[in-house]
């Protein structure tokens, strides 16, 4: 135990000091046990929902929806608005370049609103396990959401800034587009009509992640100064949700279409 406790010390000893001014970002006992409430939800709140009627969310849902795109409309815009001030290098970003400038408190707390927004957007399961939507509660959802939320806690906590600017910035815009997606398809059927970029918006899911293994690839390639644990953790965590999201992409459009019946038949028999 005494080790333990010495590594915990020596490890957030490392932690960037000025991510320690907002709330949860101190230690990081109450972002695990957010993120392990959160993995209970996702394992037993199907069952929880079993026997019970399944809620009419309608409204929340649209204003849920949109709301959290205005959330990431209003982080992507300042992040942009950041980066075309001070420029970007897409080779190695020093993760101290916003340091004594006059964005540096604006750097600070949109990085903040980004982490949040990773255990805010935690609500998309249980809205949709309270619908009995759990087809959509699955393996790829769940460690999607719960690892984001670690990995973007970690990044923010002892590497804010540099190349890893990055992240919210690509990530932000995406849920700017899906959250006004699942909005708009909340509203009713009728609005399916202009709903047919869903494709499209997975393929942008994808590239995302291609392009933040790519980013951790170039750093490493020029040696850029960022901790080996970090490169090799988002190495792990990029590779496993690009491979869950291209099986998505397959599944849901590839198979489908060469099969247009395949949702339909089920043991041999059409539903």
């Amino acid at each position: 135990m005494g080790y333990l406790k010495e590594l915990y010390h020596s490890t957030m000893g490392l932690a960037d000091p000025s991510s320690s001014q907002y709330p949860l970002m101190g230690s990081p006992s109450h972002i695990l046990t957010l993120t392990a409430l959160y993995t209970i939800v996702c394992l037993q709140g199907p069952r929880a929902m079993e026997n019970a009627k399944p809620r009419n969310l309608k409204k929340t849902i649209i204003v849920y929806n949109y709301f959290m795109s205005l959330f990431n409309l209003y982080i992507f815009v300042n992040v942009a608005g950041g980066l075309y001030r001070k420029g970007y290098s897409m080779t190695c970003e020093h993760l101290h370049t916003y340091r004594n400038t006059p964005d540096e408190p604006m750097w600070l707390w949109v990085g903040w609103l980004f982490v949040m927004s990773k255990f805010i957007e935690f609500i998309d399961t249980v809205l949709f396990i309270l619908r009995k939507k759990t087809s959509h509660v699955t393996f790829l959802h769940c460690y999607h959401h719960a690892l984001m939320a670690v990995f973007t806690w970690i990044g923010y906590k002892f590497l804010p800034g540099g190349a890893n600017i990055i992240y919210p910035l690509i990530n932000s815009f995406i849920h700017v587009l899906m959250y006004i997606y699942y909005g708009t398809s909340a509203i009713g059927p009728h609005m399916r009509k202009y709903l047919w970029w869903k494709k499209y918006l997975t393929i942008m899911q994808i590239s995302q992640f291609v392009i933040f293994l790519s980013q951790g690839i170039i750093n490493t390639i020029y040696g850029c100064p960022i901790p080996t644990v970090f490169k090799y953790a988002v190495y792990f965590y990029t590779m496993t949700i690009l491979t869950l999201f291209i099986n998505f992409y397959l599944k849901a459009y590839t198979i489908t279409k060469k099969h247009p019946n395949h949702d339909r038949v089920k043991n041999g028999k059409k539903k």
